[in-house]
């Protein structure tokens, strides 16, 4: 995540994507807190991003992992 914040920035959709996966692996691993201060902030950035009503918004508040293809440029 912070490899992606900084090369893309904090409101790419890479970015939050990965921030939110994060969240549920934080939430696994017993970091609560930390857990639901990433999901809040990130998934506030995606929706304005996105719309209330996309599906991957409904999925990440259903607690499902999202999926992102990423095909990087060539060098």
């Amino acid at each position: 995540l912070s490899r992606l914040r900084a090369l893309m920035g904090d409101g790419y959709p890479l970015t939050l994507v990965c921030a939110l996966n994060l969240s549920l692996d934080l939430r696994a691993e017993g970091a609560t807190e930390d857990a639901d201060r990433l999901a809040a902030e990130t998934l506030d950035r995606y929706t304005a991003k996105v719309g209330r009503d996309h599906p991957d918004v409904k999925a990440v508040t259903e607690g499902r992992r999202l999926n992102s293809d990423f095909d990087p440029a060539p060098i």
